[in-house]
């Protein structure tokens, strides 16, 4: 009842049309992974760093550069509360970033990591003494969160201001995403009573091959089949055309990667004075990924926007 039709959160929804057709036009989206400078595979160099990452470890090493370097003073990305449920957070250094490296699969709303907002502008101002206007944060998120900035980047008429949050993000990180599931039925529902796994006992969750793996604390592993996880999907999940975060600066992924290696597509000028920045540093290594791969890509891609076409219709 608070509402006075202000019409923002339209304006902003990663599932209107407002503003996306412009938005599509400046990244290139008529291509199925959208338009890039280059696609790489990439490993971080930092045994630290690999012992917790997802595949490759080659967001938190691009985060750890750039917090070093002074390109951010914080990155939105998720930890986890209590077994496997995710939060939004604010990471501020090389610590909390290892801490919450690494992909959960179940929903984690980002831009509440900036709530309340004056009082997290203020308190990030006042431990690196800086005003508002000069705070840099990164963003790690799925195709829709990054959509969603994007909007709010270009909310104004003129484009000359961004919507709040917006203001204060300077590099965004996506994440390959076919579709996201429903904590309660993921965790509890498959994994810890069908699988009668404790969530507690889990060490890493991973999407290869059609399965879910399920890495635990005692070295061994279980495997599940997508098919049998599907009705835990988010519903909205099925209408998104986005596989690989088509609007990100950098985006980043597992598929068509060897273990230990994560799939890097840098998309813009922002996305590529990091990643080559980091990779001179020496924070990460790289090597060639092979066309069929790349195609692979685009064709898994294409099968995400088929799917939510016909989801549409």
């Amino acid at each position: 009842q608070k509402c006075v039709d202000c019409k923002l959160c339209l304006l902003a929804c990663p599932k209107t049309s407002f503003s996306l057709k412009e938005i599509e036009e400046k990244f290139g989206v008529d291509k199925p992974i959208g338009q890039y400078k280059r696609i790489c595979l990439a490993q971080a160099t930092d045994p630290a760093i690999r012992n917790v990452c997802q595949d490759g470890g080659a967001v938190t090493a691009l985060l750890t550069y750039a917090l070093q370097h002074g390109e951010i003073h914080g990155a939105i990305v998720s930890k986890i509360a209590e077994p496997w449920k995710p939060i939004p957070t604010i990471v501020e250094n090389y610590q909390e970033l290892l801490m919450a490296a690494g992909t959960r699969y179940t929903l984690s709303p980002s831009f509440n990591a900036l709530k309340p907002y004056d009082s997290i502008v203020d308190d990030i101002s006042k431990k690196i003494k800086i005003s508002e206007d000069w705070i840099k944060l990164a963003l790690v998120g799925t195709p829709c969160q990054i959509l969603a900035f994007r909007k709010m980047q270009t909310i104004s008429s003129n484009l000359t201001s961004q919507m709040i949050p917006a203001n204060l993000i300077s590099l965004t990180i996506g994440l390959f995403c076919m579709e996201n599931f429903d904590f309660k039925c993921l965790i509890e529902t498959k994994i810890r009573n069908q699988c009668n796994i404790d969530p507690r006992n889990v060490k890493k969750l991973n999407i290869k091959k059609g399965n879910l793996l399920i890495y635990l604390k005692d070295g061994s592993k279980v495997e599940i089949p997508l098919k049998e996880i599907r009705d835990c999907a988010r519903e909205n999940c099925h209408r998104c055309t986005d596989f690989t975060a088509n609007f990100a600066d950098i985006s980043v992924g597992g598929v068509e990667a060897p273990d230990g290696w994560s799939t890097v597509i840098i998309r813009t000028d922002v996305g590529e004075k990091i990643y080559n920045a980091a990779l001179k540093e020496g924070l990460i290594v790289e090597k060639v990924l092979e066309k069929e791969n790349i195609d692979k890509i685009a064709a898994l891609s294409q099968r995400k926007k088929e799917r939510a076409l016909k989801h549409a219709k």
